[in-house]
């Protein structure tokens, strides 16, 4: 009884191991990197993504003139306080931060002499233009003012 078992057993175990290779011989023998197979669910958005338009920046830019330059200057470098809005320090600081978190801060803050003036229109059009001064690519559409969407948007200073 015991042989007869063991001569089961056997059996049962070569058909899968036959089974098992015919399989394998079926599949592409081609190689795959380990990590092919791994898709990320959501991939957000970033500046680099041609988040706002060429006219929003350009009315960003005329804004901007009346209400950043006298701290933020026309090259957008800073004076005394006021920290630069371009450059390695701006985009480093800024860096894998929300287009979101930016706006609240303007929006929270600025102009210093006269903090919540901006409309948050106004904000989305600054912004727009600090990013084309920062030469991330213009696309068709133009920048949210809903400070939810822009936190989707990610502010990352080298190109991926």
């Amino acid at each position: 009884m015991k042989i007869g078992i063991a001569v089961v057993t056997a059996s049962v175990m070569a058909m899968s191991v036959a089974s098992h290779l015919s399989l394998r011989a079926a599949e592409p023998s081609a190689p795959r990197h380990p990590l092919s197979e791994i898709r990320p669910a959501y991939a957000p958005r970033t500046v680099w993504d041609s988040v706002y338009s060429d006219a929003q920046a350009t009315r960003g830019q005329t804004l901007y003139g009346q209400s950043c330059t006298k701290c933020h200057q026309d090259a957008l470098t800073g004076l005394d306080d006021a920290p630069a809005l371009t450059g390695g320090s701006f985009l480093g600081g800024w860096n894998k931060m929300s287009l979101g978190a930016l706006f609240e801060r303007i929006n929270s803050s600025m102009p210093s002499d006269d903090p919540g003036s901006l409309s948050k229109q106004q904000i989305a059009d600054i912004l727009a233009y600090m990013l084309r001064f920062n030469n991330f690519p213009a696309g068709s559409g133009e920048l949210p003012i809903q400070s939810e969407l822009l936190k989707e948007i990610m502010i990352i200073s080298a190109k991926p």
